[in-house]
């Protein structure tokens, strides 16, 4: 979609919890002025170093268990099991951040790589029409 009127708002995407239109972007709780924002990028996500740790230790651990043997191997899948529990259970958010005269702002963040991407597009086209 288009904007075809500096004078009308023209919803760009919308979702459940966020909204771009051609004059702003509403995000949890928070609304930004499309004219304010400079440029819009996302912050791709990373695993934090408590769960790096974790995966690591839980792996040594296990492994140094199936090297030990005898009935150390369940107690060495347990600790496997644990490892990738910490692996899966990371809250790995794609951040998208918006750039204003004021500085930049973490405006929203989301699990979904494809949803991001969208947002980062519906905001970027907010810009060009000129919001």
């Amino acid at each position: 979609m288009s904007a075809q009127s500096t004078n009308s708002e023209e919803t760009i995407f919308s979702a459940e919890d966020i909204s771009v239109t051609t004059t702003g972007v509403v995000a949890g709780g928070q609304t930004f002025a499309v004219g304010g924002i400079t440029s819009v990028k996302t912050l791709e996500p990373k695993m934090s170093g408590g769960a790096s740790a974790a995966i690591t230790l839980f792996s040594i651990a296990g492994g140094w268990l199936i090297v030990q043997g005898g009935e150390s191997v369940v107690f060495a899948l347990i600790c496997f099991g644990a490892a990738v529990a910490a692996f899966f259970t990371q809250k790995l958010e794609h951040k998208i951040v918006l750039t204003t005269a004021s500085g930049e702002v973490e405006a929203y963040a989301t699990r979904d790589a494809e949803k991001a991407k969208n947002v980062v597009d519906a905001i970027s086209e907010a810009i060009v029409a000129g919001g």
